[in-house]
């Protein structure tokens, strides 16, 4: 039976503040109909951009093997929702297939924050080649080079807690409890697949994947415009009063083809 969490609700593992008055929501599928697993394969196929990410079991991954425990996915439209698909009450080969129009399409972006673990798992385990993935980990070096000037930085990769505090507003409160109260390998280990702190520990896997790669490509914006001039800054304004998207507007400065007018909009 799949169970939505309201991550307002004020239960202890789910309390999560709001994200810019809009409110962040589980959706657990477990134990569901072919039916009710559609709806949720309809809500993600009509998405631009999605967060990805997979977690394994963490006993068995100590001793080499990767046993997928959920495939966790993030949407913007309509209800923030994150979907986390339960590969222990599920088959995930089930899953991964009926996923596979999503992860293959090259039209809808996919946000990672482990490129090359998820990426390769996919690939080598079930023979997924996912198209259009951005990295937010691969973006914030891209970034920190920049304002560093190209000189190298020594700092350590930073976590995806860390990035969550770095691009995510620092006053909303998530629930970290389970990585302070129990030992992972005792938390994946856990009899009850269902336990609602293990899933709230996967869900914010990926919760937050779209908010950061969003904040990125803010400043990735805000980066190039500082590097037009006022001329272009302000063609830029003309721009943004229409329907353009941050990556069209990127991509016209970089292909050097801004104009005013030259671009069609999109509805």
């Amino acid at each position: 039976m799949a169970r939505v969490m309201d991550t307002n609700d004020g239960n202890g593992d789910f309390s999560m503040l709001k994200d810019n008055g809009k409110k962040k929501r589980v959706f657990l599928c477990n134990r569901m109909d072919e039916a009710e697993l559609g709806q949720v394969y309809k809500v993600i196929n009509r998405q631009s951009t999605i967060g990805l990410a997979l977690t394994f079991d963490l006993k068995n991954l100590e001793a080499g093997l990767q046993n997928l425990t959920y495939i966790i996915v993030s949407t913007l439209d309509p209800s923030h929702m994150t979907y986390v698909f339960d590969c222990v009450s599920l088959d995930p080969i089930e899953i991964l297939a009926d996923l596979k129009t999503v992860l293959t399409n090259p039209h809808i972006t996919k946000v990672v924050n482990d490129l090359y673990n998820s990426m390769y798992y996919l690939y080598h385990r079930h023979y997924l080649e996912v198209q259009d993935v951005m990295d937010i980990q691969i973006s914030h070096r891209s970034l920190v080079q920049k304002r560093e000037k190209g000189t190298e930085s020594t700092q350590a990769q930073p976590s995806l807690d860390d990035m969550i505090r770095l691009y995510v507003d620092w006053k909303f409160a998530w629930p970290i409890k389970s990585k302070k109260k129990l030992n992972p390998v005792d938390l994946w280990s856990n009899p009850d697949p269902l336990c609602e702190v293990q899933i709230a520990d996967a869900a914010l896997q990926g919760m937050y994947l779209l908010d950061i790669f969003q904040a990125q490509q803010q400043m990735i914006l805000a980066n190039t415009v500082q590097r037009l001039g006022p001329e272009a800054r302000g063609k830029l304004k003309v721009l943004s009063a229409g329907r353009f998207s941050q990556h069209q507007m990127i991509n016209c400065y970089l292909t050097k083809s801004l104009h005013v007018g030259s671009v069609e909009q999109t509805s």
